[in-house]
């Protein structure tokens, strides 16, 4: 099963081939904070089974934790994927 995402604004697309980990609620203060909201859903997804399909270069990214990135779209300032 493939799934495909993007950002708001469609600039940044993505696919993936399957999820490496059900779909979670993180209630930690970075995901908060990161998404203005009570929690983030979110699922682990293996790099081998990932791939930008656009607008890659438009992105910036960091690494809030040691076992976690997260990326944002430069000219939106906001959170695209993580």
């Amino acid at each position: 099963m493939s799934l495909q995402g993007s950002c708001a604004c469609k600039a940044v697309r993505y696919e993936v081939d399957e999820l490496a980990t059900p779909i979670s609620h993180c209630h930690c203060q970075t995901c908060r904070k990161t998404h203005a909201a009570a929690f983030n859903s979110a699922a682990g997804v293996r790099p081998e089974q990932f791939r930008w399909l656009a607008g890659e270069e438009k992105l910036s990214e960091y690494a809030s934790s040691a076992d976690k990135v997260r990326f944002f779209l430069l000219a939106m300032r906001q959170p695209s994927i993580g």
